[in-house]
């Protein structure tokens, strides 16, 4: 494995020990019969090593990042081109695959075909296009191959050897289907031959082959379905199937819950990796934004222990607890008893402790942004217009939020201030940050930050160790910023509000949208305008000229975009927010850092 040399058959007793020293294994030695099983056992060694190592400083950052750039790489695309839900469950709508495999590894991938070494060689890279091997059967010559990161996949048809090449691609986080199952028959209708070598070359000689009756041809996108052991060879042409037999239903829904697995387990190697990978940048004196989560609710199923939180929006908190938000639409349209503040005090104590605690647990940051009223959502039309006729408009937030209902804000703090204090004694860092929306004056920031300070002050906690910031998102806090930053440990730009205001579109308006789109060749709210950059830019060097040391961060769905995410951190942006999702959260990272990484050495 280390030379891609095979001279010890891997049946033999050589080929077990060399196992054994390479990986600190313990297989037998003198069982022959038992190779197989315990080859197939060692997909985790195999595929966690490298990192593992790089987190015990065993291997260079360097060298590390390279050896695991194809196979970090393939996940992400694989998460970003939802191959993850190629097949579906009982109602959920998948793909047919065109073949199935007796055995298949690695991630899901979408990437070219190619019959040869020589045709391999040719794909330099460029554009993330991946070439995927297509062989009859077994050929040492393909191990070095293998090895050497060229490949994106590998496609062999016979099942000879299958289990030692699905080791061989594990262990060098290459992708692969092994052992084409003819057609009509089913996967567990009979044994796997992985002993008898076929007869004829491994090699197919022209740069086609007819696969379950479908012609596959050099150059064609292909998918390897590595979660359903399929492939799909005219990936472009894949139509939904919504509904599917009992037995087909059974079988995709085992692969469903496979697939859920996989992105989990896939999503927890590229956390480790980009936590790696940002540390090592930094050391090398690369400067990389953080990725944050933005969510709505106290489910965190599908984040990975250590992710930070970039915005938690309290007001949708209210939305989902019937209490909160009946005695939040009383105080705004009529006032609030104090029995009902201390309700609503307890209420949300308790959801901002399931927001501390494992922010403190995994010292990570949580940034809870204070109340921004949805209130076209909380309120009915009869109470809308109540509530215009009465305060003349929908749209009062920030300061003008803050004078309107000081009571709620105060018992915002309030229970935030005690839930921090509950869960945080005897801890020396606090790893909480609290932020107030849509401000437009350095008033507007210092007033926010004055009722903070105070609930703090209430429950013994030093005013500074709670980080405070405001989010810039409007024209009027672009313009007031250098009276603004002095105020704050942290600004975050709010770019939907601002791609709204300036540009004059509506988020919502989709007929407008698409017009943009037509004319400028993208979408606004989906990737960011250069007017919209270019402010961020110009409000970002000037806060940090009255307010040095001020974390400036970017909030909004354009920085989810690739392109996006790294012009904001070429204008030195700290820290990046997105909703909480696998991709955002995890490929985003690491196709970001290999970009900012591959710029840094031009």
């Amino acid at each position: 494995l280390k030379t891609g040399k095979m001279e010890n058959a891997p049946e033999s007793r050589a080929f077990r020990q060399s196992l054994n020293d390479i990986w600190g294994l313990d297989i037998p030695l003198n069982v022959c019969d038992r190779y197989h099983h315990n080859i197939k056992r060692l997909d985790k060694i195999a595929n966690n090593g490298l990192l593992e190592a790089w987190e015990e400083n065993k291997v260079d950052g360097k060298v590390a990042a390279e050896r695991l750039r194809q196979y970090v790489l393939n996940i992400a695309d694989a998460m970003r081109l939802g191959l993850y839900a190629l097949q579906g469950g009982d109602d959920i709508a998948g793909f047919g695959n065109d073949a199935v495999f007796y055995e298949s590894t690695g991630v899901p991938l979408r990437g070219e075909a190619v019959f040869s070494i020589e045709e391999a060689g040719q794909y330099d890279g460029q554009d993330h296009v991946k070439p995927i091997l297509v062989m009859q059967s077994y050929d040492p010559d393909v191990v070095p191959l293998i090895a050497g990161g060229t490949l994106g996949g590998l496609i062999v048809l016979s099942p000879y050897m299958a289990s030692h090449l699905k080791f061989v691609c594990e262990a060098h986080m290459v992708s692969g289907l092994f052992g084409l199952i003819p057609e009509g028959q089913e996967k567990k209708a009979g044994p796997c031959d992985e002993i008898t070598a076929p007869s004829g070359t491994p090699w197919l000689k022209k740069s086609m082959v007819d696969i379950a009756g479908t012609p596959l041809k050099k150059g064609q996108p292909v998918i390897l379905d590595t979660m359903g052991s399929g492939l799909l060879v005219h990936p472009d042409k894949i139509t939904a199937v919504t509904r599917q037999s009992a037995a087909e239903n059974h079988r995709s829904g085992d692969t469903a819950a496979r697939a859920k697995r996989q992105i989990k387990k896939d999503s927890a190697v590229l956390a480790n990796f980009n936590r790696l990978f940002s540390g090592y940048l930094r050391d090398s004196g690369i400067a990389v934004p953080g990725i944050k989560a933005n969510i709505n609710s106290l489910r965190r199923s599908f984040i990975e222990p250590g992710t930070a939180i970039g915005l938690v929006r309290t007001e949708q908190l209210v939305m989902g607890d019937s209490e909160q938000a009946g005695i939040v639409k009383q105080a705004l349209l009529n006032g609030v008893s104090e029995d009902k503040c201390r309700k609503l005090f307890l209420s949300m104590k308790q959801d901002y402790d399931s927001l501390v605690k494992p922010a403190v647990k995994e010292s990570v940051p949580v940034r809870i942004r204070l109340l921004d009223w949805p209130l076209t959502e909380l309120l009915n039309a009869e109470e809308q217009e109540s509530f215009i006729a009465r305060h003349g408009s929908l749209d009062i937030r920030g300061g003008a939020a803050l004078a309107a209902w000081p009571e709620i804000y105060r018992v915002q703090v309030a229970a935030l201030a005690t839930a921090i204090r509950t869960n945080t004694r005897g801890k020396k860092s606090l790893p909480v940050e609290i932020m107030m929306p849509a401000v437009d004056t350095a008033a507007d920031a210092e007033q926010s930050r004055s009722i903070l300070q105070e609930a703090l002050s209430a429950v013994g906690i030093a005013k500074r160790r709670v980080s405070f910031g405001v989010m810039v998102e409007t024209v009027e806090a672009c313009r007031a910023i250098e009276q603004i930053a002095p105020h704050c440990d942290f600004i975050s730009f709010g770019t939907n509000d601002l791609t709204q205001t300036v540009l004059g579109l509506g988020r919502g308006d989709l007929p407008a949208r698409r017009q943009y789109e037509q004319t400028h060749g993208y979408d606004p709210f989906r990737q960011i305008s250069p007017d919209i950059l270019s402010m961020i830019g110009d409000v970002t060097a000037r806060a940090r000229t009255v307010a040095a040391d001020v974390q400036v961060d970017v909030c909004g769905a354009q920085a989810a975009d690739l392109k996006t995410a790294f012009s904001l951190a070429g204008i030195g942006i700290n820290n990046i927010s997105v909703a909480a999702n696998h991709t955002n959260l995890y490929a985003l990272p690491a196709q970001l850092y290999y970009k900012i990484l591959d710029m840094s050495a031009v």
